[in-house]
C-alpha cells in the first residue's frame, strides 16, 4: 500500500511545520516553513524522515487518545502497540509505514 499517498488523500490529514515531503519523482525537499506553502496533489510526506515520523506519532496519539501508542522494532520488523487494535494491523518494514497504517486505521475510511 502507498501509505504516504493514502495519508494525504484522507480528510483528516494535515501538514505540519518541519515535515519533509516528496513529489511524484520522489526527490526529497524540506520546506523551511510549511505555513504558506502550497502543497499540490503530487506532494506526499516522507514517511521515514525523523521530523515527519515525530508528527505522525503525535497525530496517532491524538487520534487514539493515549500517550502509549507507539511503533516498536522487534524481530526485524516494526510492530504497533499501546492501543486496542494495534497488533491486528500487522508488521511493517519501516517505522513510518507502521505509524501511517495506524493513523489510517484509527481515522477510518476517507
Amino acid at each position: 500500500m502507498d501509505y504516504a499517498r493514502a495519508l494525504v488523500e484522507h480528510p483528516k490529514w494535515r501538514w505540519e511545520p518541519g515535515m519533509r515531503y516528496a513529489r511524484k519523482t520522489y526527490h526529497y525537499r524540506a520546506p523551511a516553513n510549511c505555513e504558506g506553502v502550497l502543497f499540490d496533489a503530487s506532494c506526499v510526506p516522507c514517511l521515514d524522515d525523523p521530523a515527519t515520523k515525530g508528527w505522525l506519532l503525535h497525530m496517532l496519539r491524538e487520534a487514539t487518545g493515549t500517550q502509549d501508542a507507539c511503533a516498536t522494532w522487534l524481530g526485524g520488523e516494526w510492530r504497533l502497540y499501546g492501543w486496542i487494535g494495534a497488533s491486528a494491523l500487522g508488521r511493517f518494514a519501516t517505522e513510518g509505514e507502521a505509524l501511517a497504517a495506524a493513523l489510517l486505521a484509527v481515522w477510518g475510511p476517507a
